[in-house]
C-alpha cells in the first residue's frame, strides 16, 4: 500500500529515474515485438497511441509553451548558479 501512495505521489510530480528505466524498457519491447501491441486491450492500445503521439509530436501550441518553459528553466539555472 506504501507502494501505491508513493507511485501517486511521484506521477503528480517528478518522474524518477525507475519510472523513465520502466517507460523506456516497456517502448523497448513493444518495438522489438509488434506483435505484444495486440495483448493490449484496444481501447488503451488506443490511448497508448495517442499519448505517445501528443509527446513525440507535439501541437504547436504546446511546442511553444514547451520551449518557453526550457528557456524559463535554463535561466533560473543559470541565475542559481550565479548565486
Amino acid at each position: 500500500m506504501a507502494r501505491l501512495k508513493m507511485d501517486r505521489i511521484n506521477t503528480e510530480g517528478k518522474l524518477n529515474q525507475e519510472q523513465i528505466d520502466q517507460c523506456i524498457s516497456i517502448l523497448e519491447r513493444l518495438n522489438t515485438d509488434t506483435d505484444l501491441i495486440y495483448d493490449i486491450p484496444k481501447d488503451r492500445r488506443i490511448e497508448l497511441f495517442m499519448q505517445a503521439g501528443k509527446l513525440s509530436r507535439p501541437q504547436k501550441d504546446e511546442l511553444n509553451r514547451r520551449k518557453k518553459m526550457a528557456k524559463k528553466m535554463a535561466k533560473k539555472a543559470a541565475s542559481d548558479q550565479d548565486k
